[in-house]
């Protein structure tokens, strides 16, 4: 059963929920080829094993997030302005989402992904070793921006669960580069927004339901979703994603954007062997 692998569940869920709160990702493009990986190895030909894996990684997710910006809020680490117009778009490119995740072909939309994240991860390397250090003030909310902010969260909202990601490896690049928001203050807005991405996709998921036939190390399960599976990593990435929030608010800038630009690399791999 699951529970004979349950603190290498934990030490996986702890640091990747570090690395939630920290920078502002659900931790989906980690978390989920470490359990593909972990079944492979100890019960390889799991029926749908994709699907439970996804469900798993999107509560996670959910919970690492809002732990996370529980500790953002305390340290009034977040732009307030930014909430709603992103909140607004997310939930409305989810319905939208959802509906196309039936449908659409996911190769298109990772290929869309991939591309953007190439990209903006060679911008945030020339960041990161350029001498000369240039922070630019944040955008105004005008109404042009406000729109701009709403079409961001709306085709993030859509795209999100059609790559079977919560969507901050998108929305950070956004925030960061085109409104020229500082990289910790980010962290606690993108923990914000992915609140609103997750849960849908779960509920989603929860309701399609898992066939019979799955296998009997996933536990007590709930449609895709297993309870024996996630429990362990929900609470730990719970707790370290508000350890993570409280490391932002210590770590020099720099270190925050070398972590931000190796969970880029992680992503545009993942994506990329997922596109092949």
């Amino acid at each position: 059963m699951i529970n004979e692998y349950l603190l290498i569940l934990i030490t996986i869920g702890f640091a990747i929920g570090t690395i939630s709160g920290m920078i502002g990702i659900g931790g989906g493009v980690i978390l989920i080829p470490f359990l593909l990986l972990f079944f492979d190895l100890i019960s390889p030909g799991i029926p749908d094993i994709y699907l439970y894996v996804a469900t798993t990684s999107l509560l996670c997710a959910f919970s690492s997030v809002f732990f996370g910006f529980l500790g953002h809020f305390r340290n009034k680490n977040y732009y307030q302005p930014y909430l709603f117009y992103l909140a607004i778009g997310i939930v409305f490119g989810e319905i939208l989402g959802n509906y196309l995740s039936f449908i659409a072909p996911q190769k298109i939309f990772r290929f869309i992904i991939l591309v953007f994240l190439i990209i903006y991860t060679v911008k945030l390397f020339i960041e990161i070793v350029s001498k000369k250090k240039v922070e630019l003030p944040p955008e105004p909310l005008t109404k042009k921006n406000k729109v701009i902010l709403w079409i961001s969260g709306f085709v993030i909202g859509t795209i999100a669960p059609l790559a079977g990601l919560s969507g901050g490896v998108l929305l950070i690049p956004i925030l960061t580069t085109y409104f020229h928001l500082d990289y910790k203050r980010t962290a606690g807005t993108s923990s914000f927004a992915l609140m609103f991405t997750t849960i849908p996709a779960v509920i989603v998921k929860m309701i399609a339901g898992g066939g019979e036939e799955a296998h009997q190390l996933l536990g007590t399960r709930i449609g895709y979703l297993s309870i024996d599976l996630t429990l362990p990593i929900l609470i730990s990435m719970s707790i370290a994603a508000y350890l993570g929030s409280y490391l932002n608010k210590k770590l020099p800038v720099i270190v925050i954007k070398i972590i931000a630009f190796s969970i880029f690399i992680v992503s545009i791999i993942k994506i990329g062997i997922d596109f092949i």
